[in-house]
């Protein structure tokens, strides 16, 4: 169920890892093709970001390289929010706003809140 986007982070870490490695386990063209295909790598990254990739869609299971594949697509996530003009990022951020606001309430009301009322809220909970 490996998405485009987590097939592409892999695959950047892939390369990272052959460009990283040292002579005399890969051939020098190898670690050279490697280091060449790195910026494009990311650049695929980006676009499928830009495109709407979802990046919470890929795994980041400890028992694997997932969390390192995760942490270079979030990095090149970093570089496509910074691209969003200060306009754009200002309205993101005021529409938000309301929801931070409560999340905030909630962080603190939650550790006071009594059983009762939290089942009374969340029907679902169950202590």
């Amino acid at each position: 169920d490996d998405t485009p986007l987590c097939v592409a982070a892999w695959r950047l870490n892939l390369e990272i890892e052959w460009a990283e490695k040292p002579d005399r386990l890969v051939s020098e063209s190898v670690r050279d093709r490697a280091t060449r295909d790195i910026p494009h790598r990311k650049r695929s990254i980006r676009e499928l970001l830009r495109a709407g990739a979802d990046i919470s869609r890929i795994p980041h299971s400890r028992r694997t390289d997932k969390p390192k594949v995760f942490q270079l697509a979030l990095a090149e996530y970093v570089t496509v929010l910074e691209e969003l003009p200060f306009g754009v990022m200002r309205c993101v951020n005021a529409a938000l706003h309301p929801m931070r606001k409560m999340a905030d309430v909630l962080t603190q009301a939650l550790p006071k809140a009594t059983a009762q009322q939290l089942k009374a809220v969340f029907p679902s909970f169950d202590p």
